[in-house]
């Protein structure tokens, strides 16, 4: 025997002898370990889910003994242990029903990691599935393991493999580096006498697992309790899915919003799960409360006046007829000015913003003191399908209007009035508004918008009120807005409008205010303008018109306010004027090419005359007529329309060589 071969034997032996030492200490571990088995016997005999029959757990434990046995007997010199060195094994191995079973348990534990379907018909499927993870597993390949072992050692006789048995290993969630350890064979027997033992110990957690979870599946699907009958206060949350029917039946973009923090949604969602009952509202209530919710968020609630914040998203409003968020707006806040020309200018003591179902009518908010901070309509204002009026004035607003209005506001075929005047808007108007059809008054003045005046406004035929005054709007009047047959006051004084006062202004008959002052209007003032007998206030002052002052002014004997002042009329003042027996103010001054005599006739307007200035009008003569003399009076006053309030009534004019009268003296001025 060469020395290379004695090497290769030896190398063989004492890698023998280190397995010999583990089947050694394996062996008493089992010993030991089979009287526990015995002890657990008994829990294996279960329901239809147990891994292992009765006969395959007795013939397992006699052939685990009986391997005892034989690992015991062997020793350096004993002829088994040359036998197993040099001869290999003339027949392969019938496969125990033990390890038949537990190859089928390891195979589908494979299988389950790797998506195949249905392996829950397989024997021991629901304990042995459990046992591995559901990442795809990192094998281990015993067999193959021994079998390159003892190629390696030339000595030893090489046994047939038993079928590859791949076991899955519960390893950490990241990727392992490097080859798989290699086993020897006879590691193969130790762990195959450790499975029955581990089966075991798996079967019994799992079965108490799966009667848990029975209980829990059972739990969750039983209905909860009815909510409780009285409200609960304020501050006591919602139960966990009170919302959910709301949720289904909000926007796609409101629902993504409430998902995000400290949003207008959010922030709404939240406060509308303390309300108190939330659950016992019907869902239109709920969507009511929501969309003003978040509209008291996005518009800075939190930075209103504190009378009226104090007011607004309130909880103990109850006992009352109607919803209590109807009662939110119940008191006059701040400063409601009305454009008296085509509406009241007072409201009742109590204003009840809803209609008598309950659903919200009216959002009429002044003074916000808005003008740090940067509110925002929300779009869930859309979600108010009743709501007709919204007014936002006299806050500060600022901003691009097109940008503070939100697309889903056009939508509304309900709104009626949009008011957001005495604020400081920016930016041009929207085309948009013409898609509320249903609009009747439309007030945007006191801004900063620029650009001009959209001709899709002639859209909205029932508008009959437009206020675009105190802007910075240029270009001519559009045409368009002819067709507002229902128009009562058009007011579009000071902009920087062009172009001449349009004829077609006579064939909105309905008119009662025309406001065009303080423009660059040129051109003489059109004759059909004498159709509009219905018109309480004319205002063209601060103009460039010309011509003469027409005499068929005195046929609009409703007016009650007739302004020319700061034109370059000439001529003479009509005595038809003296017709107008209601007009309270009169206002001819800074027409420096005016001429001739104050008429005589100026003395029958006493009724109602407050105001008559003649200022700047240097060109007249003659004297003031004595009868408008008690306008000088500290106490006269009279009612003026449009503020309806008492003012002091005041007689102006230039005293000169040419003009007298009511005291005054030759370079005096009364």
């Amino acid at each position: 025997m060469s020395s290379t071969h004695t090497e290769k034997v030896r190398a063989g032996q004492a890698t023998t002898g280190r397995y010999e030492a583990t089947a050694k200490a394996a062996s008493k571990s089992l010993k030991k370990e089979s009287s526990v088995a015995v002890m657990i016997e008994p829990l294996m005999v279960t329901n239809g889910d147990s891994l292992v029959t009765e006969d395959h757990r007795k013939d397992s434990r006699s052939v685990i003994l009986k391997h005892a046995e034989d690992l015991d007997n062997l020793n350096d010199s004993s002829p088994q242990r040359h036998e197993m060195e040099t001869d290999p094994p003339k027949t392969k191995p019938t496969a125990h029903p033990v390890l038949t079973n537990l190859e089928e348990g390891l195979a589908l534990g494979r299988a389950s990691t790797l998506g195949s379907p249905s392996p829950q018909s397989l024997p021991g499927a629901h304990a042995v599935a459990g046992i591995f993870p559901s990442r795809p597993p990192q094998p281990h390949t015993l067999a193959s393991s021994a079998l390159e072992e003892g190629q390696r050692t030339s000595n030893l006789a090489v046994a047939n493999p038993v079928q590859e048995v791949v076991l899955a290993r519960a390893e950490p969630q990241w990727e392992r580096v490097g080859s798989p350890k290699t086993y020897p064979a006879n590691h193969l027997l130790l762990v195959l006498c450790f499975v029955p033992l581990l089966i075991v110990a798996i079967a019994i957690p799992l079965t108490l697992i799966k009667g848990d979870s029975e209980q829990v599946s059972t739990a969750t699907i039983t209905p909860s309790a009815a909510p409780s009958e009285g409200p609960s206060s304020p501050g006591t949350p919602a139960p966990t899915g009170a919302l959910d029917l709301l949720l289904l039946d909000l926007p796609k973009t409101s629902i993504e919003n409430v998902h995000i923090f400290n949003t207008p949604q959010q922030q709404a969602y939240d406060w509308l799960l303390q309300y108190p009952n939330i659950t016992g509202l019907e869902n239109w209530r709920k969507k009511q409360l929501f969309a003003l919710a978040s509209f008291y968020y996005a518009m800075e609630g939190a930075h209103w006046r504190k009378e009226i914040r104090d007011n607004f998203l309130i909880y103990d409003q109850f006992g009352y007829e109607l919803p209590e968020e109807c009662y939110w707006f119940s008191s006059i806040f701040g400063n409601f000015q009305f454009d008296a020309y085509s509406e009241s200018s007072t409201l009742p003591a109590i204003y009840v913003p809803c209609n008598g179902h309950g659903e919200f009518t009216t959002i009429f908010l002044s003074d916000l003191h808005l003008a740090n901070h940067t509110p925002s309509i929300p779009e869930e204002i859309g979600l108010l399908t009743s709501l007709e009026t919204l007014l936002l004035a006299y806050s500060g607003i600022h901003g691009n209007l097109a940008t503070f209005l939100p697309p889903e506001l056009y939508k509304m075929s309900s709104l009626t009035r949009l008011r957001l005047h005495e604020n400081q808007l920016s930016g041009k108007i929207p085309s948009q508004i013409a898609l509320l059809r249903n609009l009747e008054a439309l007030s945007l003045h006191t801004n900063a918008l620029t650009g001009s005046i959209p001709t899709h406004l002639g859209l909205l035929s029932n508008l009959t009120g437009l206020w675009l005054r105190a802007n910075r709007l240029d270009g001519s009047i559009p045409k368009e807005l002819a067709s507002l047959s229902e128009l009562a006051s058009l007011r579009l004084d000071n902009n920087d409008l062009t172009g001449t006062v349009p004829s077609w202004l006579g064939l909105m008959t309905q008119l009662t205010h025309l406001n065009l002052h303080f423009n660059a209007l040129t051109g003489t003032i059109p004759t059909q303008l004498a159709l509009l007998t219905n018109l309480k206030n004319l205002t063209l002052s601060g103009n460039e018109l010309t011509g003469g002052i027409p005499k068929w002014l005195g046929l609009l004997t409703s007016l009650i306010e007739l302004s020319l002042g700061g034109n370059s009329f000439s001529g003479t003042i009509p005595s038809e004027l003296a017709q107008l027996t209601n007009v309270q103010t009169l206002d001819l001054s800074n027409l420096p090419l005016l001429s001739g005599e104050i008429p005589q006739e100026f003395g029958l307007l006493t009724a109602g005359l407050g105001e008559l200035n003649l200022t700047g009008s240097l060109n007249l003569m003659g004297a003031v007529p004595a009868e408008l003399c008690f306008l000088q009076n500290s106490s006269c006053q009279f009612m003026d329309s449009y503020w309806q309030q008492m003012f002091d009534c005041f007689l102006l004019f230039d005293c000169t060589d040419s003009l007298r009268g009511c005291g005054c003296s030759c370079q005096q001025s009364a």
